[in-house]
């Protein structure tokens, strides 16, 4: 499940770059269109990730990657998703 994971967020890192691209040339709406896309890929592999925990009984605060555990990354993300979206919102006004 965990190689799963990151195999799903490698590919969804290359699409954020792609993203990236398609938004510094495109408008607003199509950024909008883009960000839910995103969102959705996004959340496949952190909801899969959390059944450890249920599955498992793997406490995502104690499971590692890259120095920081899945907790703290799940945390960032939450963050990176309401900064997104705080900036997409102010884009509609």
């Amino acid at each position: 499940m965990i190689r799963t994971a990151k195999s799903q967020v490698r590919v969804l890192q290359a699409r954020t770059h792609e993203v990236q691209s398609l938004v510094l040339i495109n408008d607003w709406g199509i950024a909008e269109r883009l960000w839910t896309e995103l969102l959705m890929g996004c959340k496949t592999p952190l909801f899969e990730l959390n059944f450890l925990e249920e599955l498992w009984g793997i406490k995502a605060d104690r499971l590692e990657v890259e120095g920081w555990s899945l907790s703290r990354h799940w945390h960032q993300f939450v963050l990176i998703q309401a900064e997104v979206e705080i900036v997409l919102a102010r884009r509609q006004i």
